[in-house]
């Protein structure tokens, strides 16, 4: 379906029944904590975490909204923080096994979404360029053994904490993001409905200087590999990205962010 976003119009459905959605993060911490706040203390949805870091399932459940009780968000990482590692059946094989085995989830009926950092020194472009093509739908990929859609940051995911709490979009060199969020004190703990649209609005302005105004998120590739160019040759020019995080495209797809 095309989601064409016009930010004067925006509004959260925090009804909305999603069914199970799994998030696969390249951290084991921060990306948790930052997709906890946001499913879970600011959408009210059930979430589940397994990090690599512990063999503990965590489970978020007290607050969440009963309008969306049949819904669940699960957090997961994979074996390690390189981008290839998204392509390795084996590991996911064992670890939905556990989750069929824990919550009877049929895997097939999931929605699933890759979230990584375009990190042009340990992600090679060719290998980064192939998994755009692979992941492009949530539900369904035709023809690979794993399926879901992979949504890049640039530079990395801390750039959706500055979409949320910029007035607008920046571009700017910034040489250490985790001490730019330190020092302008954006906390995780901050992110609201507010600041949740506002990441909406500020990733779409950046998306409409590179001439994209409409996502069909039913079939992401195209998109995402436009924006993968575009931003390889802004970073091959002037040695830094246009800063933006794509993580609010899982709000769109689920149809969460709707107009009005």
């Amino acid at each position: 379906m095309i989601s064409e976003i016009i930010p004067k119009n925006l509004k959260l459905n925090r009804k909305k029944r999603i069914g199970t959605v799994i998030i696969v993060v390249e951290g084991a911490s921060f990306e948790f904590e930052l997709l906890v706040q946001i499913f879970y203390y600011v959408l009210h949805y059930k979430c589940v975490t397994k990090s690599r870091k512990y063999n503990k399932i965590h489970e978020y459940s007290e607050y969440a909204s009963v309008d969306t009780n049949s819904s669940r968000i699960i957090i997961i990482n994979t074996a390690n923080s390189n981008i290839g590692s998204i392509d390795n059946p084996d590991y996911f094989n064992e670890l939905y096994l556990m989750l069929l085995q824990k919550y009877n989830l049929d895997i097939k009926n999931c929605s699933i979404y890759y979230v990584w950092d375009r990190d042009n020194l340990s992600n090679k472009s060719a290998e980064v360029k192939r998994l755009l093509e692979q992941f492009a739908n949530a539900y369904d990929n035709l023809n690979y053994d794993l399926h879901g859609l992979l949504l890049l940051s640039y530079p990395a995911i801390e750039s959706f904490l500055i979409s949320g709490f910029e007035k607008d979009y920046i571009d700017k060199k910034i040489i250490n993001f985790k001490k730019y969020v330190k020092d302008n004190n954006y906390k995780i703990k901050d992110i609201n409905k507010d600041t949740l649209k506002k990441s909406v609005i500020n990733m779409h302005q950046l998306l409409l200087d590179m001439g994209i105004s409409e996502y069909d998120t039913s079939n992401f590739k195209n998109i995402n590999l436009d924006i993968f160019d575009y931003e390889e040759k802004i970073f091959k020019k002037r040695q830094y990205y246009k800063t933006l995080s794509l993580l609010m495209i899982i709000l769109i797809d689920l149809k969460i962010v709707e107009e009005k």
